[in-house]
């Protein structure tokens, strides 16, 4: 790619450093700006790519609801998703750009144990949890909090290395 394939606004991602940033144009040295979180930073072309979020993976579950006597069983559907993505970015959208939390890496914690929290009370066996490919502080203190629950069983790095594979007791 070059310069000229992104319009400034795009989601791009700085591949070096895994962060999700916009599009800010050109600078007077032919390299990429780049604006993270209200900062500029100037990036080689070749340390850029186009970023499209994820779709979320949504599992269908069925929930039969206690029979009512005299009226016919409906089945009903819950979406329920067993995988988060703990990029900022995805957890806070609203608050990304504006205002982002004072500790993002506490909120992105607080936010993973109440999710496998969530998932426990269901008795859920499996869950995926998506840290991405930085410097591996995220991902360090997943870990760590995974280490705190006596009902994980184990845990392994997804096949990209973006995310843990969790599986509960």
């Amino acid at each position: 790619m070059n310069l000229k394939d992104f319009w400034i606004g795009d989601s791009v991602r700085i591949i070096s450093q895994d962060l999700i940033g916009k599009f800010a144009g050109e600078d007077n040295m032919g390299n990429a700006k780049v604006d993270y979180n209200g900062e500029l930073i100037q990036v080689l072309i070749e340390d850029l790519e186009l970023y499209t979020e994820p779709e979320p993976v949504i599992e269908q579950v069925d929930i039969e609801p206690e029979p009512v006597k005299g009226f016919q069983t409906l089945q009903k559907q819950k979406l329920i998703s067993h995988v988060i993505d703990l990029h900022y970015n995805v957890l806070a959208p609203d608050r990304f750009r504006i205002n982002p939390h004072e500790n993002i890496l506490e909120f992105q914690i607080q936010k993973c144990k109440e999710f496998i929290e969530f998932n426990l009370q269901r008795r859920v066996n499996y869950i995926q949890i998506i840290h991405g490919k930085g410097q591996g502080i995220l991902k360090a203190e997943v870990e760590k909090l995974l280490n705190g629950f006596d009902r994980v069983r184990f845990s392994n790095s997804t096949p990209d290395g973006g995310g843990l594979e969790v599986f509960l007791k």
